[in-house]
């Protein structure tokens, strides 16, 4: 068994007809299968892995053959790794379906990051103004004085467009607030 999943069966069947194919025929050198081709075609259930890995089964059987004959315990540890290979790999190459971040939060947790949201946006669409060309501004300081810098910078302006998107998709705006904003 080598690091990929591929039984030596497999590897050692390959390099014969790839040498009859190179040193005798010279007849379909580029007939290959793609691995996505080959994962389509195989069978994924324990027993094909067994059958795959069946050298693994014997070696585990020659590792508990040792372990009686010298009461080794490696051998006996060995053994029984080399037998449950089969199904360490089975579980590895099964396919577990990817959860969106979104479905991994609570109902709470939802409600929390909308009001977050919200309270952001609250601050885009304060200062989101014709007057200032649609720019917030660089500096504003709420705890000391309640002062705005009037400039701006490209950092605030990809902010600035990110937030009036981000509005948009969570439904704070309509489309042709959004144009406008943009």
């Amino acid at each position: 068994m080598t690091s990929k999943g591929i039984s030596n069966e497999e590897i050692v069947d390959v390099l014969k007809i790839e040498n009859i194919r190179v040193k005798i025929t010279h007849k379909n050198l580029l007939e290959w299968t793609t691995s996505e081709e080959a994962e389509k075609m195989a069978k994924t259930d324990i027993l094909s892995y067994y059958k795959n890995m069946a050298i693994n089964v014997i070696a585990g059987i020659a590792g508990f053959a040792i372990y009686v004959i010298s009461n080794n315990i490696l051998a006996l540890i060995l053994g029984a790794l080399w037998i449950i290979t089969p199904v360490i790999m089975y579980g590895v190459s099964k396919e577990k379906p990817e959860k969106k971040a979104i479905e991994l939060l609570t109902q709470k947790e939802k409600d929390y990051i909308l009001e977050i949201g919200k309270k952001t946006w609250a601050f885009f669409e304060k200062y989101l103004r014709k007057e200032d060309n649609f720019l917030i501004p660089d500096n504003y300081q709420e705890d000391r004085k309640n002062k705005i810098v009037r400039r701006t910078s490209s950092t605030n302006i990809g902010l600035s467009m990110m937030a009036v998107i981000s509005a948009n998709d969570l439904g704070f705006i309509n489309y042709d607030k959004t144009m406008e904003l943009l």
